[in-house]
């Protein structure tokens, strides 16, 4: 299965035998030629380790508003405010999410034949 090819190992093919990378799909029963492509890029741009796969996976953004910094009795008024929109905004997030997930699970269930 082309899973277990090593990037570096079809990179290097493609450099020995001066291919393209539909060559080299089809030599190592790769579906898909751009994932040669872009594992080409990678190690033109970063060498053999940029071929190596991220261990750490996304980062997800900080979060740019501290909004449990302090204690709710410690906060002013216009804090207080930040913090109350903060929160809506949050909970409107969630609802909608949940939402969304009902409305898979329902159509999933409507596709499921009796």
């Amino acid at each position: 299965m082309w899973i277990t090819i090593a990037p570096f190992v079809t990179v290097r093919y493609m450099m020995a035998n001066r291919c393209s990378a539909a060559d080299a799909s089809a030599h190592f029963n790769i579906p898909n030629e751009t994932i040669i492509q872009n594992w080409m890029k990678r190690y033109r741009e970063g060498g053999k380790e940029a071929l190596n796969p991220s261990k750490t996976g996304p980062t997800m953004p900080k979060d740019k508003y501290e909004h449990d910094s302090k204690p709710f009795s410690e906060m002013t008024h216009a804090e207080l405010e930040k913090e109350l929109e903060y929160l809506r905004a949050e909970n409107a997030y969630l609802k909608k999410r949940k939402a969304l997930r009902e409305e898979k699970a329902l159509r999933e269930q409507q596709k499921k034949p009796e």
